[in-house]
Order: structure tokens, then C-alpha cells, then sequence
């Protein structure tokens, strides 16, 4: 019997493209590294790091931080080299974001096919909010590890290798450290087991028990440390996760730069109502167009066990996101950062979706090619912005511009 799709071999120049790929988007994160000053929550934990490894940094001990370590843990690999510019501070997280690109591509490539996978990295390696927050040294790092959770979980189940569940539940325990809402892809790989008939018998075996016992023993430890040394942050975290009610927060990270511009007054909005994350970019609208949509059409045509993972762990991160700890109503367009982790199997399926909708149809092919390219151009520019202002009317960032003028050299 011949290879299946996903199987066939790559030809020889296929690798050289792939491997291309990864090291644009490589570059585009080294520029974007040095191009801006710190924001807010690197020049926190780059304070913490200049402890140097002790229990405490300038007196205030490591327990105040408000978000968890392993931001701090890769900061301090520069710092203790005397190495605090932006780009010496960042290039760690930039080099960890890399490998979970090509881990998304690995996981696309084995459920869908070569073209399908390489679209999904091109998105994923020129989108402006997974460019922003790849080389961002904070807790956006957990953001890279969502695609080797989903490959080793995949290729657990897809390859009856039930030892990779243990290496799944690692990744989702040290990703824990990055930022929690890494654990929201425990419940919804549990979700893809369940839902799925023939995968139901993984409940029965011993190792996906160890798995959560792993993931438990891990975040328990930081549990204990909230509980123990820190109970401003349990009671901060329990007042964010008191609330509920439904909001366009998820929404505004994919279409967050069409929604802002409805809003009456966007620079209010903004700098005086304090009710966007200026910091951080929603996606380019166009790409989050195109990957909701491909979440949504996914989720009423097919049903492979790669599309059923993924629209999984793309609904349970997006609906949590949606509904979770509402601060200002439904017109929630801060904090969009929490639906982060729904992008990467978003971007896998808009490629997917793209491939399908485009092999045998010329005209698809080359308005799939004008896409590619425009956002490649977007990539580019965004790496090169020297503010850290990002996703916001022109209106609202002159008004940046007036209140700097107002604060004087």
C-alpha cells in the first residue's frame, strides 16, 4: 500500500524551504528585539533578575512577583553575563519561540500534508502578534510552548507511544511556569479523548494518569508558594477569576483592530479609559479574518483527529478568554493575551483551509499568494516599529505623541 498524504516523503529542496522559513522568522524576532525599549513587566522582572540568582532582588523578595518564574529563570541566563540591553534580555525567548514554530509546522505537517503545514508556518512566523510576543520577555513565553504540548500529545495518541504523554505533561508543567492558562490545554485534550469514540480507551491506561500526576506535582509547587509566601497574589488571582460574564475579549485578538475603530472616542478609549493593551498587538485583522473563519468552517466540516485536537483547544482557550473575569462589560478589548494560546491551532487550520480552498483553483492560488505576501510585508514593518505602541488608530497614538510633548524632556 502506497503513503498516505502525510507520509510521503519530502523531496530533497523541500527541507531548505522549511528550514528558510524559520530563519526569516528568526530575523524578523532579532529586529523586532532591538528595536524597542522594555515595556512594563520586563522592566519588573528585569529588576528581579539583577538579584543575580538570590532569594531577594533590592529587598523586595522573589514571591512579590505577580507572574510566574520561568520568565525571570531565562532572563537571568543575560543578565548574569552582564547582558541588559533589550535584544541581549529578549534573545532568549526569541530562540525558544523559533522552536515552537517548528514544532507547529511538525504538527501540521504530520496531520495535513507539507503544503498545508508550510502555509500555517508562514502565518504563524509573520503574524504580528505572535511576532510581538515571541520577543517579549515576560510570561508570553508559555506561547511557545503550546505547539510541542499538541505534537507530543498527538503523536502520543496518533502512534499508541503512551511514554510521550509523560513528556506532554512536562512541557505543560514548565509552560505552567510561563503562564498559567497553559493548563487550559489539559481539559481540552482531555475533551478530544473523550469526545472521540476509539480514543476513549486512553482512560484506562496507567501512563495518562501519571501525566496529570506529573502536571499536579508540578503546579502544586507553585500553588504552595502562592499560599504559602505570597497571599496578596491569591487573593489578586481569586478577584480576577470571580467574575463572569461574556466579552469580546478573545474576539479582539483576531479582529481587535476593526473593533477598536468602532469605539466613539479610540484615544480615550486607550490612554484615559486605560482599556487596551497597548502594548500588545492584536493580530493584523486580515489574518485574524481568515483564521477564525477557518476555526469556524473547521468546526462544521471536518472531522480528522488533527482538525478535532485543535478546534478542542481552540474553542476551550477562546471561550474561556470570552468569559472569564470581565472588567469593563462585554466591550472587553484588553488582556486579549489570554486567547493567545488559540492562535497556533487557529493558524494550523487557516492553512489547512487555504490549501483546500486553493490547489485546483488558479485564481485561489494567486489571491492565497497576494495574502501570504501582504502579510509577509506586514511582518516586516511591524518589526521594524521603534514604539511600543501597536494595533491602535492613528488618532490614538498622536495622542501618545501630545502627552509626551506634556511631560517634557
Amino acid at each position: 500500500m502506497g503513503r498516505t498524504m502525510t507520509e510521503q516523503r519530502d523531496p530533497r529542496w523541500w527541507r531548505g524551504v522549511v528550514l528558510g522559513v524559520l530563519l526569516g522568522a528568526l530575523a524578523l524576532r532579532l529586529t523586532a528585539a532591538g528595536s524597542t525599549p522594555f515595556i512594563g513587566d520586563e522592566i519588573d522582572l528585569l529588576y528581579f533578575a539583577r538579584g543575580a540568582g538570590s532569594a531577594s532582588a533590592g529587598g523586595m523578595p522573589i514571591r512579590a512577583l505577580k507572574h510566574p518564574p520561568l520568565a525571570l529563570l531565562l532572563m537571568r541566563l543575560p543578565v548574569t553575563m552582564g547582558l541588559e540591553t533589550p535584544f541581549d534580555v529578549r534573545l532568549p525567548f526569541v530562540l525558544l519561540s523559533v522552536v515552537g514554530l517548528a514544532f507547529a509546522y511538525l504538527l501540521a505537517r504530520r496531520g495535513f500534508g507539507r503544503w498545508p503545514a508550510l502555509i500555517a508556518l508562514v502565518l504563524l512566523s509573520v503574524d504580528q502578534f505572535h511576532l510581538i510576543r515571541s520577543r517579549a520577555a515576560t510570561e508570553a513565553v508559555a506561547l511557545a510552548f503550546v505547539a510541542p504540548i499538541l505534537y507530543a500529545f498527538y503523536r502520543a495518541v496518533k502512534d499508541d507511544r503512551p511514554g510521550l504523554l509523560v513528556v506532554a505533561a512536562l512541557l505543560v508543567g514548565v509552560g505552567y511556569y510561563g503562564k498559567e492558562d497553559i493548563l487550559l490545554l489539559v481539559p481540552a485534550m482531555g475533551l478530544f479523548l473523550l469526545a472521540r469514540r476509539s480514543r476513549r480507551r486512553w482512560f484506562r491506561r496507567k501512563e495518562l494518569y501519571l501525566a496529570l500526576v506529573i502536571v499536579a506535582a508540578l503546579v502544586s509547587m507553585d500553588v504552595c508558594l502562592n499560599a504559602t509566601g505570597a497571599s496578596s497574589n491569591l487573593s489578586r488571582i481569586g478577584q480576577r477569576m470571580a467574575g463572569v460574564g461574556l466579552t469580546l475579549r478573545a474576539t479582539s485578538l483576531y479582529l481587535g483592530e476593526l473593533l477598536i475603530r468602532l469605539v466613539d472616542h479610540p484615544a480615550e478609549f486607550v490612554w484615559v479609559q486605560d482599556r487596551w493593551s497597548w502594548e500588545v498587538p492584536a493580530m493584523n485583522w486580515v489574518a485574524g479574518l481568515v483564521c477564525l473563519a477557518a476555526a469556524i468552517y473547521a468546526t462544521g466540516r471536518y472531522r480528522d483527529e488533527l482538525t478535532s485536537l485543535l478546534l478542542w483547544v481552540f474553542w476551550v482557550v477562546f471561550a474561556t478568554a470570552s468569559v472569564v473575569a470581565p472588567t469593563h462589560g462585554f466591550f472587553e478589548l484588553g488582556l486579549k493575551k489570554w486567547a493567545g494560546a488559540s492562535l497556533i491551532p487557529a493558524a494550523i487550520l487557516a492553512g489547512d483551509l487555504i490549501h483546500r480552498r486553493t490547489r485546483r483553483w488558479r485564481p485561489g492560488q494567486v489571491l492565497a499568494a497576494v495574502l501570504i505576501g501582504f502579510l509577509i510585508g506586514n511582518g516586516v514593518r511591524i518589526s521594524l516599529v521603534r514604539e511600543n505602541v501597536y494595533s491602535i488608530p492613528p488618532e490614538a497614538a498622536q495622542m501618545r505623541d501630545l502627552m509626551r510633548r506634556a511631560e517634557g524632556p
